[in-house]
């Protein structure tokens, strides 16, 4: 895609009011001032319907409308992705709380029946007789 800069944009589409207006024809004119600024007929046509819609003449959504909606767009995903986000985090810690209620109820019945806590604690002891060989 060819960017062309401002100035020219503009020149091409002040050239191409007056020719419009002198001949009263788009078509022939934005050939014509195509050709003499190296400029393709149709992307001509396109500058001078935003000038249009830019300035009011035409119904259409401004390039500074489309420039806002782009940004407030992709606002909407960032704040969306953060939603998401806390979100995740709110269902582990509210999962989290219910272990830690669950374990503290697990040892308080425990200690409550007599039980020995330190049972549980204790780390598992391998025997020889415990390990398959495959």
């Amino acid at each position: 895609m060819k960017r062309y800069p401002p100035e020219l944009k503009e020149r091409a589409v002040r050239l191409l009011l007056a020719a419009r207006e002198d001949a009263g024809g788009a078509r022939g004119a934005s050939t014509r001032i195509g050709q003499q600024l190296g400029i393709p007929a149709d992307t001509l046509r396109k500058w001078l319907l935003r000038s249009e819609i830019d300035s009011g003449v035409r119904p259409g959504t401004t390039t500074e409308d489309a420039a806002r909606l782009l940004e407030l767009e992709r606002e909407n995903r960032e704040l969306r992705r953060a939603n998401a986000i806390l979100r995740s985090a709110s269902a582990f810690f509210a999962l989290m709380s219910l272990w830690v209620r669950w374990r503290g109820w697990l040892v308080s019945s425990l200690l409550r029946f007599g039980g020995s806590f330190s049972a549980i604690c204790r780390p598992a002891s391998l025997d020889e007789r415990d390990i398959v060989v495959a």
